[in-house]
């Protein structure tokens, strides 16, 4: 049988773990429906071969887009694209933790506990684990403002620990500041475009420096996806910068072709002026309801939502677990 190329090419000097990257090019695929549901993804071995790297890199990548919901595996058939590509519902995790929970349950009777004495133990587990999660101090550094608010929305809450928000312009000021200003963050958080340098202007602190991966909401591709092609787009936004990664995202996904009008204006004349001139307005959550109340309703919105990848949260858990292996 004749092997098919996928046509994927990741950047090995990116800076950006490989399986993030291959997990993205997987994902953009099935978005943009070039892979739909039950489109069956090359084995593993084959894939890595293809892009010369290793199986485990690839099995990472398939692994996390299973459990977001995108892929899925049978046993002795392979891997497929999910009939249903959205993210797992509640319920699907509750069902999920039950396994793990059932597996644990099983695990602590063979070690002769009764199953009062294992409530009591895993209460108490995850009480300690709640305290020290509250008491982990994350200085995330962003290039822009939105990034920094989206970061601390969107993983805050999940993570249960103290984000502190801090813009990449500020490590540029003197030394002594900045030991001010890091002096009770036990992590520090960036995003991979920045990952370098913030190691480098840190690195007389002795704190530990992670990368992650902010992606644009599925649902919001669909939304730009869903734009006629002769309609005109204004993107507003706070920072240039900003504009320049979502142009890159969009490029990225093959949507280099929507007609954006970019605006960083704060004047009502000057937003009024190219709200007139646009036929959808997509803006970042920190300016929505400011644009809104502009448009009183006569034009479509759609609002920029981003998320950390799951593998990088994956990594900032683990980065926050060993920070208490190291206290205990």
């Amino acid at each position: 049988m004749t092997k098919q190329s996928t046509g994927m090419i990741l950047e090995h000097k990116s800076g950006i773990p490989l399986y993030i990257q291959l997990k993205g090019q997987i994902k953009k695929r099935v978005q943009l429906g070039h892979w739909p549901p039950g489109h069956k993804l090359p084995p593993e071995r084959e894939l890595a071969e293809e892009l010369g790297i290793s199986r485990n890199t690839v099995s990472s990548a398939y692994r996390e887009l299973e459990l977001e919901g995108v892929l899925i595996s049978q046993q002795g058939k392979g891997t497929f694209v999910a009939e249903q590509t959205s993210h797992w519902t509640r319920e699907d995790k509750k069902a999920k933790l039950i396994k793990v929970l059932d597996l644990a349950i099983e695990e602590a009777i063979q070690l002769s506990f009764r199953l009062d004495e294992f409530l009591l133990i895993a209460v108490k587990r995850a009480q300690e684990k709640k305290k020290f999660l509250g008491m982990v101090r994350v200085a995330f550094v962003a290039g822009t403002l939105e990034y920094c608010q989206y970061f601390v929305r969107e993983l805050q809450p999940r993570a249960g620990i103290s984000i502190k928000p801090l813009l990449f312009s500020q490590l540029h000021d003197n030394k002594e500041l900045l030991s001010r200003e890091f002096a009770d963050i036990d992590l520090v958080v960036t995003t991979f475009f920045y990952l370098h340098e913030v190691r480098q202007l840190l690195s007389h602190l002795g704190k530990p420096v992670i990368g992650i991966a902010m992606n644009i909401e599925p649902e919001t591709v669909v939304e730009l996806a869903r734009i006629p092609a002769n309609q005109r787009v204004g993107l507003f936004c706070r920072t240039g910068y900003f504009a320049e990664n979502i142009i890159e995202h969009l490029n990225s996904v093959g949507m280099g072709n929507l007609q954006l009008m970019v605006t960083q204006a704060t004047s009502r004349e000057e937003l009024l002026n190219v709200i007139d001139q646009v036929d959808v307005v997509a803006v970042s959550f920190d300016r929505k309801e400011e644009i809104v109340s502009l448009l009183a309703g006569k034009k479509p919105v759609i609002e920029l939502k981003f998320r950390p990848d799951l593998g990088s949260v994956g990594i900032l858990k683990t980065a926050i677990l060993e920070l208490q292996e190291k206290c205990s």
